[in-house]
């Protein structure tokens, strides 16, 4: 009986040792980091737009980077944490070094030109206007007397 009380409290002791040294151990924020940051994604669709919206709390307008190429929308960020040093004073910081990256193929009625952002409070917005549709046009049947088929027929005739 008496090995199992002095085996519980070691173990008790151990266990708030542990608990203690990890809490004051710096690299417990530096593993949080590590596991990186991917920030949600709310999409909403009306006739005349997308709109996608992604929480970014803590960061600046200015750690935000969008862009679009080839039907492709780019949205990265990073949060970099100043440390400061100071001899009297030990610090943990649970909040971290932050970058992200995500990336969303565009859907053909997207009007890349007219994309607008907007970052408030912690949330990104970014409105993707979709272009108008364009009505069936009507192809009429002509002969080679007008148009480019008169130019690609005398063409054709002059080369042999």
């Amino acid at each position: 009986m008496r090995y199992l009380i002095n085996n519980t409290s070691n173990d008790l002791f151990s266990d708030f040792d542990r608990l203690f040294e990890n809490f004051l151990t710096p690299a417990v924020a530096g593993r949080r980091s590590e596991m990186g940051f991917k920030p949600q994604c709310d999409i909403e669709e009306s006739d005349s737009h997308f709109l996608a919206s992604f929480d970014l709390p803590g960061m600046k307008e200015s750690d935000i980077n969008i862009e679009v190429k080839d039907n492709t929308l780019y949205i990265s960020g990073e949060r970099e944490r100043k440390q400061e040093a100071k001899e009297d004073m030990y610090r943990v910081y649970e909040r971290a070094y932050v970058k992200f990256y995500r990336v969303f193929s565009l859907p053909e009625n997207v009007d890349k030109e007219a994309i607008e952002a907007n970052y408030e409070n912690g949330v990104l917005q970014v409105a993707l206007p979709k272009t108008k549709k364009e009505e069936a046009k009507k192809i009429n049947i002509g002969t080679t007397k007008d148009g480019f088929f008169k130019k690609l027929v005398s063409s054709k005739d002059k080369s042999h």
